[in-house]
């Protein structure tokens, strides 16, 4: 879900590294980003919860995918698949996870973040073997903070040079909904 610069990056890892047949459901992707990447099938939401061994969640949390991993979701989902999710633990609903993993209706579910931090002792998720959680560091690492930094540097030259940024690197397509001023700068 979701083909920003962290689900282009998996495609990478996959596509290239794999061979893995890429598919993804991101109703904002540009027909340019589409052009890059032939190799990639853009399908509904529905599509992908049917086809796919394993989903990974990139999306930013808005009322449109705020719970969109429900039971319904689970049930249309392969019994053998892996959900694992690096943006906000709401756009699961956990009782729903919960339950999906525990009746079988997914095999596996890998987590950064859990949706009431910290993580209670009687959380059950701590409790099952086909959960792997982390505490919401799933992107730290040496070569992410090297990119983050100069990613900064970038914008921060452009913004000193030129006196504007591009607003998509600051904010999603929700937030630029809810604060169109960001999209005159």
């Amino acid at each position: 879900m979701d083909f920003g610069a962290a689900g282009r990056h998996l495609h990478d890892i996959f596509y290239n590294g794999f061979g893995t047949k890429v598919i993804v459901s991101d109703p904002y992707a540009s027909d340019s980003v589409k052009s890059i990447y032939p190799n990639v099938k853009f399908v509904s939401f529905e599509i992908l919860l049917e086809r796919s061994d394993i989903i990974f969640i990139h999306v930013p949390l808005s009322p449109e995918t705020n719970h969109l991993f429900n039971k319904e979701a689970f049930r249309k989902m392969k019994n053998t698949a892996m959900v694992i999710n690096t943006a906000c633990i709401p756009i699961i609903n956990q009782k729903d996870l919960v339950w999906a993993l525990q009746e079988g209706e997914i095999l596996y579910a890998g987590l950064d973040t859990v949706e009431k931090k910290p993580i209670t002792p009687n959380n059950p998720l701590l409790k099952m073997d086909n959960v792997i959680l982390s505490p919401h560091i799933g992107f730290y690492g040496i070569g992410s903070k090297k990119t983050q930094i100069c990613m900064v540097c970038n914008l921060s030259q452009t913004v000193v040079t030129s006196g504007s940024f591009q607003a998509r690197c600051v904010a999603t397509p929700f937030v630029l909904d809810k604060f169109p001023e960001l999209k005159q700068i």
